[in-house]
């Protein structure tokens, strides 16, 4: 089973495992890490670099717009990129 956690969450287990950020083709940031027990865990999450490659498409693409599936708890600086990519 999976639990949402926000954006300083997510980088703050990344920091407390020291675990390496990886980043698909689109830019989005994700990365694995084993607590002490030994249970594997992911974490993917947006910030405003993937969300700035996203949102490039619906300007590329004429679409009518984006949807965040989560408010609350994402990149401080994901709302000004959306201003300025989304104009």
């Amino acid at each position: 089973p999976g639990v949402t956690v926000d954006y300083e969450q997510a980088r703050s287990i990344a920091a407390d495992h020291d675990a390496t950020i990886q980043r698909t083709r689109d830019g989005s940031p994700s990365f694995a890490y084993r607590t002490s027990s030994g249970a594997r865990h992911e974490v993917w999450y947006e910030d405003t670099r993937s969300v700035r490659t996203k949102l490039a498409l619906v300007s590329e693409y004429g679409l009518g717009g984006a949807f965040f599936w989560r408010l609350g708890g994402e990149d401080s600086n994901i709302w000004p990129t959306v201003r300025e990519v989304l104009r």
